[in-house]
């Protein structure tokens, strides 16, 4: 039978059968997902859907504070659905069994701007962005996003209307991933641009890998000239997407082109991108203008004739520095840019005087010794004095977040 998921790192192996097999054998279905078990996580999703349930997903990371904060407490975290669908015979009937609009997902958004918000999704938000087909069947995805992410579940729904094998990477080291990337003959990848970071240098070829994705974070184009070394026989794809609204645009490089019958379902007024509520999961907790959703990102118009649009950051991602709107992006991708730095992290610390300065953390090339003068040279041929951050600090590796993004705490 067809694989389903292997955990490389807990040498957890399921296929399709067994799915279907543990899909029959259950009982009860948790309300409340609050577990790190991947399979179990994926098993309790479809038994959910095929029960006509809602059921919320929550990062397995969370403290039990931050689980008091979004309303889960230990009574109802244990709370169950009795288990009332037939049996399933086979992997195209739990298919058709879930495209059904009885049931949802809920999920949470990062937290990066304050409190989590919960978006409550159907499977019509997911199956958006899903192809099928002939050509997709032989497909096997490299999963590199945590199982609670929207970009994750994404992933899963692409790969289980194909009956595709998913590799789950997100928590392998460096050369684990390669190693499962050339032993399971891996063709797709998705992930953020920090997890692509970890790959390299890399003096290694991966021919199998015929797609690579990125999103969750600013598109790199160093960074994706280096990755095209290595996968040598990819296409490269961006994605936008957030929990708010699933995937809404794919793009090549940086600019995202809309397309045309998506065209109403945008607006952008003073460079923000505002989002047709029809995109959105249902929440309380979401607020709309009228029909429209301020994502919170600013973008830059590149075409008309198409639509073409780039994004430029998020709108609380710029700094006050004495007076300055600095956007430590900008500042990051040029960082980034020098043949000695990995990655870089740029933000903003308190100071009496200006209110803010830019403070930078570098992760440097393996071999390379970087010196502070030598990175502010660097900055002033390519941006304005008050960009330059007045302090860097070298680091192994920079903090990320459990879905793989640059930690912006």
């Amino acid at each position: 039978m067809t694989a389903f998921l292997n955990i490389p790192s807990k040498g957890i192996t399921k296929s399709y059968s067994d799915l279907i097999t543990d899909l029959n054998r259950l009982e009860s279905i948790p309300k409340i997902l609050h577990i790190n078990d991947e399979y179990e996580i994926y098993l309790s999703i479809l038994a959910a859907a095929c029960n006509g349930n809602n059921i919320v997903l929550t990062d397995s990371g969370l403290t039990k504070f931050e689980l008091l904060e979004l309303g889960i407490t230990d009574e109802n975290a244990n709370s169950v659905n009795h288990k009332t669908y037939s049996e399933i015979d086979n992997p195209a009937g739990l298919l058709e069994k879930i495209k059904n609009e009885d049931w949802s997902l809920t999920l949470f958004t990062s937290g990066t701007t304050g409190k989590p918000k919960s978006v409550t999704h159907k499977i019509s938000s997911f199956l958006r962005s899903v192809k099928t087909g002939k050509k997709f069947e032989n497909n096997i995805w490299g999963l590199c996003y945590h199982p609670t992410h929207i970009a994750g579940i994404n992933v899963f729904f692409q790969a289980l209307f194909n009956l595709n094998q998913i590799v789950f990477l997100f928590d392998l080291p460096k050369e684990g991933i390669k190693k499962q990337i050339t032993e399971a003959h891996i063709t797709h990848l998705s992930a953020t641009p920090s997890f692509y970071r970890q790959l390299l240098p890399s003096s290694e070829v991966f021919g199998t890998v015929m797609y690579v994705t990125s999103g969750g974070e600013r598109y790199d184009e160093k960074l994706t000239d280096e990755l095209k070394k290595i996968f040598v026989n990819a296409k490269f794809r961006n994605i936008y997407a957030s929990t708010e609204a699933g995937t809404i645009f794919t793009g090549d490089g940086d600019n995202f082109r809309v397309k045309e019958d998506s065209l109403n379902l945008l607006k952008i007024v003073e460079n923000k991108l505002f989002l047709h509520r029809s995109l959105l999961g249902a929440s309380e907790n979401l607020i709309c203008e009228g029909d429209w959703y301020d994502s919170g990102d600013i973008v830059e118009v590149i075409n008309t004739s198409p639509m073409t649009i780039r994004f430029v950051s998020r709108q609380n991602d710029f700094v006050n520095i004495g007076g300055f709107k600095v956007n430590p992006l900008e500042v990051e991708e040029i960082l980034r840019s020098h043949p000695g730095v990995v990655n870089a992290r740029v933000f903003g610390k308190k100071n009496s005087v200006l209110g803010n300065i830019l403070v930078a953390e570098i992760q440097p090339e393996s071999k390379a010794i970087l010196e502070e003068r030598e990175l502010r040279e660097f900055l002033r041929l390519r941006v304005q004095e008050y960009k330059i951050p007045r302090m860097f600090i070298m680091v192994e590796e920079l903090e990320m977040t459990r879905t793989g993004k640059i930690s912006r705490k």
